[in-house]
């Protein structure tokens, strides 16, 4: 008896610490899709292409949806054709409430039977649910982690064309680094990255995808960026969406390897 009262606390402290060592050794994985995009990428596919942007992030037995592009037929069409298991759908971030972003809500909150809860940045939110009543939306307004190590950057205030609003970008942050997902970057990509870092100090950014919105600047301002990337220790990008074709080409010729394409129906995991 004596002996079966030392070995039993000592046989639960091993399964509590090889259990930890278990869970640490096997990280959830991640798994970006782009759904919506203007860009098309595997034609064969035969996607439905529009302006706007989207992308299905699948994480262990979940996932949420970024942005829902500016057509909701052709988000549920590509949503179908790249076998989209919609009982995953745990929540809907909006970046900002551009109709190239939103118009796709409808095939979302259908898709998930009005389950899945949206985020939005908290100035938009009450025009979001004004057109979309149905839905269970949460104003985004400091940086917060909205699911288990996926992060909103919270709020930052954009002026573009003369208007003022609020833009959110995500950050994934998993063990080996920090992962963003922009919708259009109005607020400014390399601040988007500096606003990352700032959340997670000593965290490498290993990758940046989404719409960059360069397509107004000129060679050396894109060049300018690049750079400003690598300062930043900015290990790839994806850029896509609003990027501009020649920022797309610039960034591709400069970062070689380190350059992904992440086009409508392209794919990433990590």
């Amino acid at each position: 008896m004596c002996v079966f009262k030392f070995i039993f606390p000592f046989v639960i402290f091993l399964t509590i610490i090889c259990g930890n060592k278990m869970a640490q050794n096997n990280p959830i994985d991640y798994k970006i899709t782009i759904v919506y995009n203007n860009i098309p990428g595997d034609t064969t596919k035969g996607l439905s292409t529009g302006f706007g942007f989207s992308a299905w992030l699948e994480f262990g037995d979940d996932a949420l949806l970024f942005d829902t592009g500016g057509d909701y037929v052709n988000l549920g069409d590509n949503l179908e054709k790249l076998k989209i298991d919609y009982k995953k759908m745990k929540a809907v971030f909006i970046s900002h409430n551009h109709w190239d972003h939103v118009y796709g809500i409808p095939t979302a909150m259908g898709a998930s039977k009005g389950i899945a809860k949206v985020y939005a940045p908290a100035k938009s939110a009450k025009s979001i649910l004004e057109q979309y009543p149905r839905m269970t939306i949460e104003g985004i307004v400091e940086a917060k982690e909205i699911l288990p190590n996926i992060w909103s950057t919270g709020e930052m205030e954009v002026t573009y064309r003369e208007i003022i609003f609020t833009e959110q970008s995500m950050i994934i942050n998993k063990e080996g680094g920090l992962y963003i997902i922009t919708g259009c970057s109005h607020a400014g990509i390399i601040e988007i990255v500096k606003k990352a870092k700032s959340m997670f100090p000593g965290k490498v950014v290993k990758f940046v995808t989404g719409g960059f919105h360069l397509n107004q600047l000129g060679d050396d301002e894109v060049m300018k960026i690049s750079n400003q990337f690598v300062e930043l220790g900015v290990e790839k990008i994806a850029p896509s969406h609003c990027t501009g074709s020649r920022a797309i080409e610039l960034f591709e010729e400069e970062w070689k390897g380190n350059f992904m394409r992440m086009n409508l129906g392209d794919n990433y995991s990590f």
